[in-house]
């Protein structure tokens, strides 16, 4: 109790009073309350403690969750908890740090409209090996998002746009299947 720490700091000569003693004590009461308020409030910082009357409500408010009522707490807690770590788990960095661990190219992961975007800027054409990024992405991402892939092609108003000469072009070293999926800028 906290009144107890609070009469044991004042000087002997005034803990006797029954003005400072009533002072202490009313003090005491609030300070307990604040205290306990505190704890409870700690308890609740974890998923495995949270309390009927304030962190599953709380959680369920900030997750936006229904549960139903004939579940247990600690069946509401592992609910609780599973919502939210899968709750902003996939992020575009996440998709990004997928795409560059795959060989094939370099891609740009973007969230456009809602959607995943990838835009395989490295790489003209459809890339190899696509089936097992699209696995990859897929495991990653949520069910619900939906996913763009963005190819680039050679065209040849675009390799015309380059104005490249023959020694340019063979210092290059790339024969025809090399330069369509040869994506560069001079």
């Amino acid at each position: 109790m906290i009144k107890v720490g609070l009469l044991d700091n004042l000087n002997k000569l005034i803990r006797e009073d029954k003005y400072i003693t009533g002072l202490c004590n009313s003090i005491g009461i609030e300070l307990d309350k604040v205290s306990l308020l505190i704890e409870k409030i700690y308890k609740n910082l974890f998923f495995t403690s949270l309390d009927e009357d304030l962190g599953i409500p709380l959680m369920l408010n900030l997750l936006k969750l229904t549960l139903n009522e004939n579940l247990t707490t600690e069946e509401k807690q592992s609910v609780i908890q599973a919502k939210w770590k899968a709750k902003g788990n996939c992020t575009e960095k996440l998709l990004q740090t997928v795409c560059d661990s795959w060989k094939n190219g370099i891609i740009d992961v973007d969230f456009i409209n809602d959607n995943l975007t990838l835009n395989f800027i490295g790489v003209g054409g459809i890339p190899s090996d696509l089936e097992s990024l699209k696995t990859e992405v897929n495991k990653t991402k949520p069910a619900y998002l939906l996913v763009d892939y963005i190819f680039s092609f050679l065209y040849w108003n675009l390799f015309e746009s380059w104005q490249f000469d023959w020694n340019t072009l063979e210092s290059k070293n790339l024969n025809w299947d090399k330069l369509e999926i040869t994506i560069f800028k001079p």
